[in-house]
């Protein structure tokens, strides 16, 4: 297994980071990570002022081989295997290139979300990840002591196409030695859902595909799906937050928001998403 980092040194890269040593000790996961410099564009720079450009990005690029230098350290002593690159190019650019993710079986990175008009017309990097790349995505807001979730939620439409999503997070769970799952969907007003019994069997079906794990299905009524988990997880100590994440178009995404990006935003609990 394979699990890319993307890091910047700040504190929420740093958290994700240690997340990804834990469960590299797990699963004798190789780790990737990458870091993104950034310069300014200038137009009509003289020939002096190219060449103090030229000379910042030198040392930015000497400054941050020194710190992955000092990860790739800790890495080895803990006995990982780990490499690292550093990308000359915007960081919300460099998320985006698939060619990054071609040989990843998992992305770990660190947020601390967005919110209002940012949330929406900007986003946050982590959204950007959500939104593009059709990889398992672990999010990590806080700092994490071990990579152990007692009680995980699954967060789920119903949907017959997302029972495959739903198997591959359970092959998580075995790792993350939870002990209890919930399987949840959330009955809003908005949301013309079927009659309560039509979803509770539904949530059955769910609950066979977990097999041997300790299930708990659940239909919960709230104004709307993040607010759903939100008050859901508070209420059952959730350790870990696991949704399936198929791609919206961009103009539904607009108007009605997509309810995966805003439960990444806006629970501060470590959240697995599966495409």
């Amino acid at each position: 297994m394979k699990v890319i980092v993307p890091v910047d040194f700040s504190e929420v890269s740093n958290n994700a980071f240690n997340a990804s040593i834990l469960f590299a000790k797990k699963t004798d996961a190789e780790i990737e990570m990458f870091h993104c410099i950034e310069l300014p564009f200038f137009w009509n720079l003289t020939a002096k002022n190219k060449a103090l450009i030229t000379n910042i990005k030198e040392a930015l690029i000497d400054s941050a081989q020194e710190k992955l230098e000092k990860y790739q350290g800790l890495l080895e002593d803990a006995n990982i295997e780990c490499s690292y690159s550093i990308i000359e190019k915007e960081f919300k650019s460099a998320l985006l290139e698939e060619s990054l993710y071609e040989d990843i079986d998992l992305v770990i990175i660190g947020s601390n979300g967005a919110s209002g008009k940012r949330e929406r017309f900007i986003g946050s990097n982590t959204q950007k990840i959500l939104r593009k790349i059709d990889k398992p995505v672990l999010v990590i807001k806080n700092p994490v002591e071990e990579l152990k979730f007692d009680k995980a939620v699954y967060v789920t439409g119903l949907f017959k196409n997302e029972q495959e999503a739903f198997r591959n997070f359970l092959k998580y769970l075995s790792i993350f030695e939870t002990k209890e799952l919930h399987i949840l969907s959330i009955d809003t007003l908005a949301y013309f859902s079927q009659p309560s019994i039509v979803m509770e069997n539904a949530l059955e079906k769910y609950a066979e595909i977990a097999g041997d794990f300790n299930v708990t299905t659940h239909f919960y009524k709230d104004f709307s799906v993040d607010a759903g988990v939100r008050h859901f997880c508070i209420e059952n100590n959730i350790d870990l937050i696991g949704i399936s994440n198929s791609h919206k178009h961009p103009l539904k995404r607009l108007f009605q928001g997509s309810n995966v990006e805003y439960i990444a935003n806006h629970n501060q609990i470590p959240i697995l998403t599966i495409t």
